[in-house]
């Protein structure tokens, strides 16, 4: 059983706590669910929960809650560098280590624009090249896994869909599905958010709910 999976899914559905009424029974969820990412001490969860959160509250200009919670974040840091997280994180042996042998692969095959092939890094882990079955960073694994070509198309698939945000007026509840989004996209650079498929699921329900809503006509179109 690995708690990390389920504080990275509170983490995922936090933000949604501001979009609701009455606001104050949704608050009181969402401070149960960040006590209970303190309690666990996962930073990657409570990163990605004050960084959605600072994504609704930004697009509905609650600007004092901001700066709070951007005193919150480097408060957090701070706490991560205090109790030891932040440095084994950049251990050798933890994902530090992890991400420069993932890159070592992809070296070792030259296999940096079409990558090893979808499942390589499982497939890896079954034959003891290692002992991790996913890299816990989601944009090196896609590269691992897919190349530079790979995490182009995805990359140029997120700056469309951008874009395609920007064109719409910014209602409560479009703010509520980009502070998922936005917690997910980087949570997933901290752990195997994709790789998982209830967390991978969450991040495809909060990226149809906001195609959904910028689309003509919004639900109705």
């Amino acid at each position: 059983v690995n708690p990390l999976l389920t504080t990275n899914f509170l983490a995922l559905i936090a933000p949604l706590c501001f979009i609701f009424k009455p606001q104050g029974r949704y608050l009181m969820y969402f401070f149960l669910f960040s006590l209970v990412m303190l309690i666990a001490g996962h930073l990657s969860s409570l990163l990605g929960l004050l960084w959605g959160t600072g994504v609704v509250l930004l697009l509905r200009r609650k600007w004092s809650w901001v700066i709070g919670g951007a005193l919150l974040l480097c408060g957090l840091v701070v706490w991560g560098g205090l109790s030891g997280h932040l440095a084994a994180w950049l251990h050798p042996s933890q994902r530090l280590g992890i991400w420069i042998h993932g890159w070592q692969a992809l070296a070792e095959q030259r296999a940096w624009w079409t990558g090893l092939g979808l499942g390589s890094v499982a497939t890896a882990t079954t034959h003891g090249y290692w002992t991790y079955g996913t890299l816990h960073n989601d944009y090196l694994q896609i590269n691992v896994e897919l190349g530079f070509l790979g995490f182009g198309l995805a990359l140029g698939s997120l700056i469309a869909f951008g874009r395609q945000l920007r064109r719409v007026p910014m209602t409560t509840v479009l703010a509520g599905w980009c502070g998922v989004l936005a917690s997910g996209l980087l949570i997933a650079a901290m752990s195997f958010l994709l790789y998982v498929a209830p967390l991978a699921l969450g991040l495809w329900i909060a990226w149809t709910a906001i195609t959904a809503l910028t689309q003509e006509g919004g639900l109705n179109a």
